[in-house]
This record gives C-alpha cells, sequence and structure tokens, in this order.
C-alpha cells in the first residue's frame, strides 16, 4: 500500500503541519480523484497549477485532516512516478503554499530526473535485497546438500570398514589414484590426502605379478572394458595379502 516515505519544509510552522500530515493522511490507491493515486495507476506525472482555496469542512471529512490541509495552504501540486526498468516504484508529490509560485510543465524535467534516480536507487536496493537472499537461500542448501554428502561418506567409510573392502578413482590425467580410507588400510599405508600416485600402487604389487597388473591395466585402458583379477601385495611390514 502506498505510504509516505519523507516530506521537507524550511518553514518549522510548515514543516510541523507536514508531519502531522503524514501522520493523519493514508492514500488511498482506489481513490480516482487522487494525485498520488492517478501517477501511481498511470505512471504519467500530473501537473495542477492551481489549486482554489479549501471550503468548510464538508461533511464525513476527518476532522484534524481537513483543519491540517487548510493550514498549510497549497496552492499547487506537481506529481511524478519513480520509474525504473518500466516499473512505478512510488511517486514523488510536490506543493507550493506560501510562496505563491506555480508547478507548470517546465518544471517537470528536473523532477522527473530526481524521481528516476530515486527509482534507480529502489530498484538496486531491491536487487541488492534479492541476490542476498538467493545466496543465504544457496548457502543454506549447500550446506544442507554439504552435510548429507558427509554422512554418507561416513556410511560409506564404515561399511567398508566392516567388510574389508576398498575403493578407488584413478585420474590418468594427473596419474593420482585416489583411494578410501580403508583401501589405505588393507595395504598397510598413511593415507596421504587421500591419494596415491601410480608408481607408488604399482610397487606394492608383488613383485612376480607386478608385470602382469600392470598388463591387465593397459589392455583394460585400450579396450575400455571392465576387469577383474587377483593379485598379491606387500605391505611395508613385510606381510604378504592376496586381493581381488
Amino acid at each position: 500500500a502506498p505510504r509516505s516515505a519523507a516530506s521537507a519544509q524550511a518553514n518549522q510552522d510548515q514543516a510541523r503541519r507536514l508531519a502531522e500530515l503524514a501522520r493523519l493522511y493514508r492514500p488511498d490507491h482506489s481513490e480516482p480523484r487522487s494525485l498520488l493515486s492517478q501517477v501511481l495507476r498511470t505512471g504519467q506525472p500530473v501537473v495542477v497549477a492551481e489549486i482554489p482555496p479549501l471550503p468548510a469542512r464538508p461533511e464525513g471529512a476527518t476532522g484534524a485532516l481537513w483543519d491540517t490541509v487548510r493550514e498549510i495552504g497549497i496552492v499547487s501540486l506537481l506529481g511524478v512516478p519513480m520509474l525504473a526498468r518500466g516499473r512505478v516504484f512510488g511517486a514523488i508529490v510536490l506543493a507550493m503554499a506560501e510562496s505563491g509560485r506555480r508547478f507548470s510543465d517546465t518544471d517537470l524535467p528536473l523532477v522527473e530526473e530526481l524521481a528516476g534516480r530515486a527509482a534507480l536507487a529502489l530498484d538496486n536496493a531491491g536487487l541488492y535485497e534479492t541476490a542476498q537472499r538467493l545466496n543465504a537461500d544457496l548457502e543454506q542448501r549447500v550446506q544442507a546438500r554439504t552435510a548429507e554428502l558427509r554422512m554418507s561418506e561416513r556410511r560409506l567409510a564404515e561399511a567398508q570398514r566392516l567388510a574389508r573392502l576398498g575403493s578407488w578413482h584413478w585420474d590418468t590425467q594427473s596419474n593420482l589414484i585416489i583411494w578410501s580410507d580403508e583401501l589405505f588400510r588393507i595395504y598397510g599405508l598413511d593415507n596421504d590426502a587421500g591419494v596415491i600416485s601410480y608408481e607408488r600402487y604399482l610397487a606394492c604389487i608383488h613383485p612376480d605379478e607386478r608385470e602382469a597388473v600392470r598388463a591387465n591395466i593397459s589392455r583394460a585402458m585400450r579396450d575400455h572394458q571392465p576387469f577383474a583379477y587377483d593379485h598379491r601385495i606387500v605391505r611395508p611390514d613385510g606381510h604378504v595379502r592376496i586381493l581381488h
């Protein structure tokens, strides 16, 4: 709903009346005779060059509001929409009172420039707030997803520990193999940030089977086919184990 954002007046008495007007006045967006309503509805400026003096309070009018408007003594009005990217963000309404000056179309360019800058500032503030809200939502989703992935990793690691199974992923470009924690334990090696080089892996293979393992891997890479084989490894403590 429309609301007053700010008002200004150098004369202290008028400033007090404007503050009272802001407190009492509740814009009715559905009132077609309202200058503010017309500006917001059409997105077009409205110039009221001459406003006749207000008559005595009509029946049904709010007493304090009517009296405040009469005390201000408005004689001319100018309303300009605050436009940015084709959207109306509000309106700037200027009033002439005791100065005796009247608004005309020549006043529009300056006020429209001010209104446009104010609308752009509001639009940017809205975009920033939206971006912040979206970023916060995205961060929450990432945190939740990260927590889920970590839980899955812990469950996988526990399952591998119980089953004495290991898993790995080989990045052939870097020639590094990512091992699971359990695979490091099976080989009796320290976990070096979860990765091991291909050469270090081959060094763990029993010397009598190293060439056969190398040949199996080369054939799988050439044919792009799954492979499986049994082979022996030699742990750092000298124990030999058979792996599949």
